[in-house]
């Protein structure tokens, strides 16, 4: 089969199309020949990426909106050469970014919510009743914010950033408008949120797609200033009506007259939300939406000789779309998973024609994200009954973009608070560029050097000593247990236990670490707890 013929076939797939001769001839074409599978495979595991990331930031695609595009038949280099892949998935999520944009949030948002804080920087709230808001606090229209000193940051339902800075007192009148009473007050407003508002008690602003800023003072002067594109003012003054071009600033007197020309400075004011943190609250604006529709599926316990030697597990194989709220596995208690939406999300199998080759079928987990930079625990889940003593644990995963910084741990913990950075528990997983195991961060066990992209599986055993009031963990990488033969672990560590309460350990889930990029990738199949290290990694191995 031509390469031109292989484009054509798998775009039709892609488009939707998927008729009986199409797919009949692309299976002959591929048929024995191993690259040409792999190909496929690949491919389709890249539109289901993309489509996931699309996803994850609250966008649906419609046939139409197709981001990935093909070459005419004339041309002699295929796009799905290595540079043009790469070029083509660049672009790809390029598209979804406008994609977004041009269909916004407001049909997910929550009734007469017109705002969310999305961040803040040492920001002292000055309110009658003393409020302190935090990371996901939400707006009604009309709310009146004071800012008595720091930073705050809010995304706009009509998709503007707005970051205050202290002392600051603004109205958010509508998801279009906020009015300024005084305060520094500065502005990103994609193309999506042309028309929006900063208006004073004398001048009103327009954005025609922009960055500014406004300076008001109690008096109400209004100062100005563009940095990218250009705005519209109205002062109350007649035949008051200007527009501000980047680079240019201005100053209003009370009345709303023009006072005249002043100094562009971006340093006065503080940076408003970047793109990535709109796009991120944007996709956080789907937690509503299909909650605990999609189960995931069960683990085949029913295995001869297994079925009382494992405790809880999770396959995620075979699931697709949302984790969150889902009640899938075994050993779980009755709450579903509690999942980070804007991070996770499974990923489904897809198959040759065959059967015979297979790709995708695991949980991605995505890097930290500068928009919700305390967001560390990806999934969490309460177990059914409290851990024994003595138990094995063990994940089966790959990494994409690991460097020396990045760090991810499978956890298990007497609590499943979020914002907890579980360093004092039994946990397994990568570290400074190292396989480890710790009971807590001064007993750590080093295994060997991961490879960046490589599958791999970990297992950890934990072990409490009441008498010696002493706790154990060792860590195997990639075991091979041959019948009831455990293997020598490959690290290890003792260490004293914090107190009695510590082995009551009720939760598992899955962290990322403060170092790890929002483009790398943690791609889980599953993980499991047994009462033995050959039940714990067979738990997780791959099924065909």
């Amino acid at each position: 089969m031509k390469e031109e013929e292989f484009d054509s076939l798998l775009r039709e797939i892609l488009d939707g199309e998927r008729s009986e001769k199409t797919l009949q001839r692309l299976g002959e074409g591929m048929k024995g020949d191993f690259d040409w599978i792999r190909k496929y495979l690949d491919l389709m595991e890249m539109d289901e990426l993309l489509s996931c990331r699309l996803n994850l930031l609250g966008v649906g695609l419609d046939k139409d909106d197709r981001v990935v595009e093909f070459p005419d038949k004339g041309k002699e280099q295929s796009m799905f050469t290595g540079a043009a892949l790469l070029a083509a998935a660049c672009v790809a999520l390029l598209i979804a970014v406008s994609v977004l944009l041009n269909r916004g949030v407001t049909e997910v948002a929550p009734k007469n919510i017109v705002a969310v804080l999305i961040d803040s920087e040492d920001c002292v709230w000055e309110s009658d009743d003393e409020l302190s808001y935090s990371f996901g606090s939400l707006f009604k229209k009309g709310a009146t914010l004071r800012v008595k000193s720091g930073i705050a940051r809010l995304a706009m339902n009509g998709n503007a950033g707005l970051a205050l800075e202290g002392p600051a007192k603004v109205a958010v009148v509508s998801d279009q408008e906020v009015r300024v009473f005084y305060g520094r007050v500065s502005a990103y407003a994609p193309e999506e949120a042309i028309g929006f508002k900063l208006t004073t008690p004398d001048v009103e602003i327009v954005d025609l797609g922009t960055h500014f800023a406004a300076d008001v003072d109690k008096n109400g002067r209004t100062d100005v200033h563009v940095f990218e594109g250009e705005i519209s003012v109205k002062g109350k003054g007649e035949g008051v009506h200007e527009l501000i071009v980047e680079g240019q600033a201005r100053r209003f007197e009370s009345n709303g007259i023009q006072g005249g020309d002043i100094i562009n400075d971006p340093t006065l004011f503080a940076d408003p939300p970047a793109l990535e943190q709109l796009l991120a609250i944007a996709g956080s604006n789907d937690l509503g939406r299909n909650n605990g529709r999609e189960n995931v599926p069960r683990l085949d316990f029913n295995k001869p000789g297994n079925r009382d030697e494992r405790m809880a597990g999770q396959d995620f194989t075979k699931g697709q779309g949302i984790l969150d709220g889902s009640r899938g596995g075994m050993g779980f208690g009755g709450n579903p998973w509690m999942a980070s939406r804007a991070f996770t999300r499974l990923i489904p199998t897809v198959a040759s024609h065959s059967g015979k080759v297979k790709a995708g079928g695991y949980l991605l987990v995505r890097g930290r994200e500068k928009a919700e930079p305390s967001v560390a625990n990806r999934v969490r889940r309460q177990l059914a009954e409290v851990l024994p003593d003595d138990y094995y644990f063990a994940i089966r995963a790959c990494y994409r973009g690991l460097d020396d910084k990045d760090f991810f741990a499978l956890w298990i913990d007497v609590h499943g608070r979020e914002d907890s950075t579980h360093t004092d528990v039994p946990t397994i997983g990568i570290r400074e560029g190292r396989y480890f195991a710790r009971l807590h961060h001064e007993h750590v066990a080093i295994g060997e050097r991961p490879v960046d992209g490589r599958e791999f599986v970990l297992a950890g055993h934990y072990a409490w000593d009441k008498k010696l009031s002493k706790a154990r963990i060792a860590l195997w990488v990639n075991p091979v247990v041959d019948g009831d033969v455990e293997p020598e672990p490959d690290a290890s560590s003792i260490g004293p236990v914090r107190d009695e309460g510590a082995a009551e350990f009720r939760f598992i889930g899955l962290r990322m670490g403060k170092y790890t990029e929002v483009s790398d990738e943690l791609l889980v199949y599953g993980f499991s707890v047994a009462k033995n290290l050959s039940a714990a990694v067979e738990a997780v191995e791959k099924k065909e």
